[in-house]
């Protein structure tokens, strides 16, 4: 189920992100370390054409560094709840609910997750948002986890080995 509906995702694949929070954190630790898994999986993401949005409940200065350092498609720190932020992404975009691929981890992704097309949890998620998802990374959150779903978007989509050869040059 998870690979078909990817696969519905087609090339307008909407990803709207939170997991690259732990890696914000890590980074204002360690400015100018190597990139992070998730940093390169948002790059790889971009070089392929998806557009990459973060939606946060937790506003913050340095998410906001950090999404523009990245070329962030869409990013919206809000308190108002993620579904409004959510369907303004996609009235820009002119994707569907069920065209957009969501990763969250928390009962604040709840919403969302009941409305798109692809939900997918970080291994480390709640287990509400666990239960709720269509797919569970391997991964943690922080720690690969958007790496992973943006291959596995690309790979449903038959892009991933162009994405591989480009960058293996």
């Amino acid at each position: 189920v998870a690979w078909a509906t990817c696969k519905a995702a087609k090339d307008k694949a909407g990803c709207t992100e939170r997991a690259l929070t732990d890696d914000i954190q890590k980074l204002a630790a360690a400015w100018g370390a190597g990139p992070s898994s998730s940093e390169v999986g948002q790059r790889l993401a971009a070089h392929a054409g998806l557009k990459v949005g973060w939606v946060s409940a937790r506003p913050s200065l340095l998410t906001t560094r950090r999404a523009e350092e990245l070329k962030t498609d869409f990013i919206i720190q809000t308190r108002e709840g993620k579904v409004p932020a959510v369907a303004g992404i996609l009235a820009q975009t002119g994707l569907t609910w069920e065209e957009a691929c969501f990763v969250g981890d928390d009962l604040v992704d709840l919403g969302v997750f009941s409305r798109v097309g692809l939900a997918i949890a970080p291994a480390d998620g709640r287990a509400e948002a666990i239960a709720a998802a269509h797919v569970i990374t391997k991964a943690r959150g922080g720690n690969g986890c958007v790496r992973e779903v943006v291959e596995m978007i690309l790979k449903a989509q038959g892009k991933w080995a162009t994405v591989v050869a480009e960058h293996a040059k």
